[in-house]
């Protein structure tokens, strides 16, 4: 599955803390909203990167839509450690 960047928004550095401002178009996030089903409101998952230069309006980060999703094809093979096997009897001090 290909996940392409849809870009949304730019931003840049501003302060002595590295703080990046950044701002987004409403309009093309929309389509992007999920409602949590814990409290019913609504959230669009972000990429803040920064880019190797700025633009020509001085914005030194670009937002984009995290539209990451996991492979349903995916198995994770999870390894059971092998615990060596202690003899309590003979390994007691007393």
């Amino acid at each position: 599955m290909e996940n392409k960047n849809i870009y949304v928004g730019s931003g840049k550095k501003f302060g002595k803390f590295d703080n990046i401002s950044i701002s987004i178009c409403l309009e093309d996030v929309k389509p992007f909203m999920t409602k949590s089903e814990k409290n019913g409101k609504h959230y669009v998952n972000l990429v803040v990167a920064e880019m190797k230069e700025a633009n020509k309006w001085g914005k030194t980060h670009s937002v984009s839509i995290d539209n990451w999703k996991p492979d349903p094809n995916y198995k994770k093979e999870t390894k059971v450690e092998e615990v060596p096997v202690v003899n309590t009897e003979e390994d007691l001090p007393f």
